[in-house]
């Protein structure tokens, strides 16, 4: 369902639709390589950016106090509703889903990375995700979900900027396996900056 006072006749149409707008509120999206093939999903109210980032598309998540809005937040059971929202309770949140704070993005093979975005009084703001492919999806307040191209592609005066990062294995990966990509990233750096050895 489109945002009131917009209609679309297809996928195709919505596509172009979210192509033309996100810039205008995302500005750093088109220099980092954004393309209307970036925009992965249909817009809707149902879930938002953290639940994505939880992999729960059937619900927004938000520690709001329940009593604060009309609107449903989930927030998992055990921790505190908030507001205003704390980074340490989006830890714990994701440290429940198997998730471990990580030093940064950079990808790691064997490990998907969630980004928790923050204000400049350190607040949370947005989540992004990587799925252990090396490339970042988000989704944008109600509207679509997105590949972005680069963490810094979303952030904004409102979303602030990616400053937490969180990792967990991902299934049926060994040990060998991420062992190998480790060694292989090391490799890759040592290239990049001979300086190193």
């Amino acid at each position: 369902m489109p945002p009131p006072g917009v209609t679309w006749r297809d996928w195709d149409d919505e596509k172009r639709w979210a192509f033309a707008v996100l810039p205008r509120n995302f500005q750093n999206l088109l220099g980092a390589g954004f393309t209307i093939n970036d925009v992965t999903s249909s817009y809707t109210i149902n879930y938002n950016c953290i639940a994505y980032a939880a992999k729960d598309e059937t619900q927004p998540w938000w520690p709001m106090p329940l009593s604060s809005s009309a609107r449903y937040y989930h927030w998992p059971v055990g921790l505190p509703r908030e507001d205003p929202a704390t980074i340490g309770n989006f830890l714990r949140a994701f440290r429940g889903l198997g998730f471990r704070q990580c030093k940064d993005g950079r990808h790691e093979e064997g490990y998907e990375k969630v980004a928790i975005y923050v204000s400049a009084n350190d607040e949370p703001t947005h989540m992004a995700r990587e799925l252990g492919d090396g490339v970042w999806f988000s989704k944008l307040g109600d509207w679509q979900d997105i590949r972005q191209h680069s963490l810094d592609a979303v952030e904004t005066v409102a979303y602030g900027q990616a400053k937490y990062f969180m990792r967990k294995h991902i299934e049926g990966i060994t040990r060998w396996a991420r062992l190998k990509g480790r060694l292989a990233m090391i490799f890759k750096r040592l290239r990049e900056q001979p300086s190193l050895i």
